[in-house]
């Protein structure tokens, strides 16, 4: 079976997110199938751009093959992420015809985020005969209320009404990746019937590149003879890490709180534990993804603010949370939402309100339990992970979906 991704983000381990497409892509071709994945070459989630050209590009990555769209770059305003997607999906529209005659796919999985791009992957598979799946990760257009702030009655807002409306009544199969969308998008026109919910996940095999011997000889001279709780990840304005500041102010000498990473609120947050006179609270220079879970092990407790959003009451497509579970630590999940992860693990402590105090409180629970305890609680998380949301488990249960949908059982 030939199988075409449209997936703008797709990236694979050395490039940065997205991770999805390449990791089902490898599993599907060991499975003795055949994968394109078509993705743009700019994009603001990638460390470093694959390709530099006027037109597309075929490349080998890890023995995928990737079809990258000439797209302009741009930072996270607006403007230039909406010029990136309409360079994006004009490019799949113009080649079309050479996609559906050099690729012949049985089945076309538009996977972007937005509805977008179902337009050019409906337009090849009219041209070839192929079946089309919607997965739907993001729901639009609460990403632009969420991201933008956009009003309800905003243009764009219902321009991606429009157009969701008509991806999810024309596509053969709808994907759902949050637990909770299926009534949000059959308000859209998804017939139950004609979708499936296959979870966000997760390479858990993935290799573990060490931490930095600087960074864990620092990491453990501020722990000493105390416990660890770490945050590991983007310090940027939308990661509501505030409560995790403060709360260092109540927990204790014996609680040290580390934040590893870089970000555009890292000198706000810095500034605050200054006013604050925190000892106990520390930062630490981000490391690459690959070392991301070494640094994890090193801690006691992990700390996971969840957004308040327009999406979140329909649950979490978190890979980086499936990240601090697989680490096999107790999590404390500052926010909720359906279908939260360590919740149905039983990994941790979910907060439903952000405050200072609450965290506080989660983080003295847990430090007044036994190690042992605290390793039990950790290990649910991680067991959870790897029974159900590894991305081998994930790549067959899509497959039967794809083999079933194209009459190739």
């Amino acid at each position: 079976m030939n199988i075409l991704i449209i997936n703008h983000y797709a990236g694979a381990p050395h490039l940065g997110r997205e991770l999805r497409p390449y990791f089902f892509a490898k599993n599907w071709q060991k499975a003795g199938h055949h994968v394109t994945i078509a993705a743009a070459d700019h994009t603001h989630l990638r460390s470093n751009a694959p390709v530099e050209g006027h037109e597309p590009e075929l490349r080998r990555i890890g023995e995928v093959s990737y079809l990258f769209f000439p797209t302009p770059r741009y930072n996270d305003s607006i403007a230039g992420r909406g010029r990136n997607i309409a360079a994006f999906v004009k490019g799949l529209w113009q080649n079309a015809p050479s996609l559906a005659a050099e690729v012949q796919p049985d089945v076309i999985i538009a996977q972007s985020g937005y509805p977008y791009d179902f337009f050019p992957a409906q337009r090849i598979a009219g041209l070839c005969g192929a079946k089309t799946v919607l997965e739907v990760r993001d729901l639009w257009p609460l990403q632009l209320r969420d991201h933008y702030h956009y009003p309800p009655t905003h243009a764009s807002v219902r321009f991606a009404e429009y157009m969701l409306g008509r991806a999810v009544s024309a596509a053969d199969h709808v994907v759902r990746v949050l637990p909770n969308s299926k009534e949000y998008l059959m308000g859209f026109g998804m017939k139950e019937e004609h979708s499936s919910l296959i979870l966000s996940g997760i390479a858990a095999k993935n290799r573990k590149l060490e931490v930095p011997a600087g960074k864990a000889e620092k990491l453990a001279r501020f722990k000493g003879n105390g416990l660890l709780v770490m945050y590991c990840g983007n310090l940027g304005i939308n990661h509501d890490l505030e409560d995790f500041v403060d709360s260092a102010n109540l927990t204790g000498e014996n609680i040290r709180l580390v934040l590893v990473g870089n970000g555009g609120n890292k000198i706000t947050l810095k500034r605050r534990a200054r006013e604050l006179s925190l000892h106990n609270l520390m930062f630490v220079d981000g490391v690459t993804p690959g070392q991301v879970s070494g640094m994890l092990d090193l801690a006691d407790i992990l700390y996971f603010p969840l957004r308040t959003t327009h999406q979140a009451r329909y649950g979490i497509a978190s890979a980086k949370l499936l990240g601090y579970m697989l680490a096999g630590k107790p999590i404390i999940c500052d926010g909720n939402a359906p279908g939260n992860p360590v919740t149905e693990a039983n990994c941790g402590i979910v907060l439903e309100k952000h405050s200072p105090q609450e965290v506080a409180g989660a983080i003295r629970m847990l430090a007044n339990m036994e190690e042992q305890q605290r390793n039990q609680m950790g290990q649910r998380g991680r067991e959870y992970v790897l029974g159900s949301r590894d991305y081998s488990l994930l790549a067959a249960e899509y497959l039967a979906l794809l083999k079933k949908l194209a009459g190739k059982e």
